[in-house]
């Protein structure tokens, strides 16, 4: 498996540590420089690689420069998503959360992760952030899953913070465990599992994309294709 994986998936040549470090604002030229195209208008960078490289990101110079590059790129993006992984209270992740419009934590409805989730949304209340965030819930259907109402008592939270909750994801180990060991992309090789149509949903909802209305396009379609039918045989006529 780990070998398929390398095939399919090799190492980049290019992470952030190369793109940052480069000074190098200009869209075009930063596609050379660890900026990757995804797909049309959805770009993406490679994180770092190695153990040993998480010292120098947290190095006051590397952040200092990354702000600089999320201020000037902001000019070509309506949205700068950043995933930094586990939450701590690491000087590069708090600069982060200052920085960010939203912030969005993934857990699940489960005591260890909620647990965990105490600590880190006390910190963030006390740091006046707490209208940033909003909860991911992941597999809130699972059979070990406890209730919003238990988890809001658990967090001291009032009876209208349950609003931070609405977005859930569905417990589709199947379709995610099969990606998993095929090393794909659920979003490419399963577009209607459960697990992506819900992702699309909360997606659309926050205004990140729109989606295609397929009747309406079908719609469409088919009345282009009577106006060229038309068009034709007036064509035919004029002859």
């Amino acid at each position: 498996i780990s070998n398929l994986f390398m095939q399919q998936y090799p190492l980049p040549e290019k992470t952030i540590l190369d793109l940052i470090n480069s000074n190098e604002s200009n869209i075009t030229n930063n596609l050379e420089n660890g900026l990757v195209k995804v797909k049309e208008n959805f770009y993406a960078i490679n994180g770092i690689q190695r153990h040993i490289d998480k010292e120098l990101i947290e190095q006051s110079v590397f952040i200092e420069k990354l702000l600089d590059y999320i201020i000037q790129t902001s000019e070509y993006f309506n949205f700068i998503i950043i995933d930094i992984g586990v939450v701590d209270a690491s000087n590069l992740k708090t600069t982060m959360y200052d920085l960010a419009n939203e912030i969005w934590l993934t857990t699940e409805m489960t005591l260890p992760h909620i647990s965990k989730l105490k600590t880190f949304y006390s910190l963030i209340k006390r740091a006046g952030l707490k209208d940033k965030l909003s909860f991911l819930v992941n597999r809130y259907d699972s059979q070990n899953a406890i209730s919003v109402s238990d988890v809001t008592s658990i967090l001291n939270m009032s009876s209208e913070d349950k609003i931070y909750f609405d977005f859930k994801m569905p417990n589709d180990y199947q379709t995610l465990g099969q990606c998993w060991n095929y090393c794909e992309l659920a979003s490419q090789t399963q577009e209607d599992s459960d697990f992506v149509k819900t992702l699309n949903e909360i997606l659309t909802n926050k205004g990140f994309y729109l989606q295609k209305d397929a009747k309406k396009e079908k719609k469409l379609s088919s009345l282009f294709s009577f106006l060229k039918k038309k068009s034709a045989a007036a064509q035919k006529e004029d002859r």
